[in-house]
């Protein structure tokens, strides 16, 4: 009877072990985890790819700077805009699109315009056609 009651707490013992291994694991992948994520999160726009970012950067410039509704000044500016849009709409030569709406304001060019010349979705549909 002595032995069968050392036999039943040692199997509570090895319980109680296992138990607290995994608890001390399952905290310490916790802490790994949370302190990559922290790490991230302090990163410039959150550890993403700030590619696009400078991009847009870059498009607002070049609207900053065609300032008026001269032909060449539109001509430059769609170029812009198509090029902007070439790189940027897909990613790495896939067939998915990436870029779901552009809209670039004020409008001062006619490529901007919609085919019944309304303001609205020109830029999209004058890019893409």
């Amino acid at each position: 009877s002595t032995d069968d009651y050392h036999l039943t707490n040692a199997s509570n013992i090895g319980t109680a072990l296992l138990t607290t291994n995994t608890e001390r694991g399952l905290f310490l992948v916790f802490f790994i985890g949370l302190s990559s994520l922290i790490r991230v999160a302090c990163m410039e726009y959150g550890g993403t790819n700030h590619q696009l970012v400078s991009s847009v950067k870059w498009l607002q410039a070049n609207n900053l700077a065609a300032d008026n509704t001269r032909n060449e000044t539109c001509d430059f500016f769609r170029d812009t805009v198509l090029q902007w849009v070439a790189s940027n709409i897909y990613d790495g030569g896939s067939d998915v699109m990436h870029l779901l709406h552009l809209e670039i304001e004020p409008v001062r060019c006619d490529f901007q315009k919609g085919p019944d010349g309304s303001q609205s979705n020109g830029v999209m549909g004058a890019a893409l056609c």
